[in-house]
């Protein structure tokens, strides 16, 4: 990455951070990197961070991904490039998309997979004080507040891990490389089997028991319910035409 360059990236963060200071700011965060958290008290229900999406990426029905990025692709690019990329193996920018890629299911249209500059920042937990949402119409994400959240705190939302704490870590280890250290996931004994039957009954709907077998993609679509956090599968982006870019499944 050129000198230049880079220093378009800051700058496109900064303003793009400055934009939403009265509510959020992005933060060094012990143990957990850049994260966001609240620069005031915020109340249950208000909008957190809304935005359009750095690049979006729909299957095109032939074991690809078609991704379009948004505005100028180098300048979406260079600030792709600013995120996490804690997958191995993709490629710098496919890690990226792996690491902080969410997955939108809109009602019977295909899934597809959305990359944002500033809600990606947000680290993940289990009991999450703020949900994303996607608004088709507009083509933004959100990010909501589910309880009050003070200021200082830091901004968490589910990346898709649900059911038991073994459940929610395999998915975490598989899909982005972490641990989580959750309050959830910091029970034990008896306080942490109770919360793993509570989990449980609330990811299949009390309809398996812990010794059922179950089909891994119909645990995958339980896991992830309508959104989730992935990218996994895809390979490294190849700009086309300028404006967009396609990714080939990897086998």
């Amino acid at each position: 990455m050129s000198e230049t360059h880079s220093c378009d990236a800051e700058v496109a963060e900064s303003a793009a951070w400055r934009s939403v200071a009265d509510t959020v700011a992005v933060v060094q965060q012990p143990g957990a990197g850049l994260g966001v958290v609240a620069t005031r008290d915020v109340a249950a229900g208000e909008c957190l961070l809304q935005e359009r999406p750095l690049l979006l990426l729909t299957p095109d029905g032939a074991g690809r991904y078609n991704g379009a990025f948004r505005g100028d692709p180098e300048h979406a690019k260079l600030l792709l490039l600013t995120l996490s990329a804690a997958k191995p193996g993709a490629g710098q920018l496919g890690s990226v998309i792996e690491t902080n890629g969410i997955i939108i299911r809109d009602g019977a249209a295909a899934a597809f997979t959305a990359v944002h500059h500033l809600i990606s920042r947000c680290n993940h937990s289990c009991v999450p004080n703020a949900a994303f949402s996607w608004d088709a119409e507009a083509g933004v994400g959100r990010l909501v507040a589910e309880l009050p959240i003070r200021a200082g705190e830091a901004i968490e939302f589910n990346y898709g891990a649900r059911g038991s704490r073994a459940r929610r870590q395999r998915r975490l280890q598989q899909r982005f490389c972490f641990e989580c250290a959750c309050e959830l996931c910091s029970l034990s004994g008896a306080a942490l089997e109770a919360s793993d039957a509570e989990e449980e009954a609330r990811l299949w709907g009390g309809t398996l028991s812990d010794s059922d077998e179950v089909d891994e993609e119909v645990e995958e679509e339980h896991e992830e319910g309508t959104v989730g956090v992935s990218g996994e599968g895809l390979e490294p982006l190849e700009p086309v035409n300028g404006t967009s870019a396609k990714c080939n499944v990897r086998p």
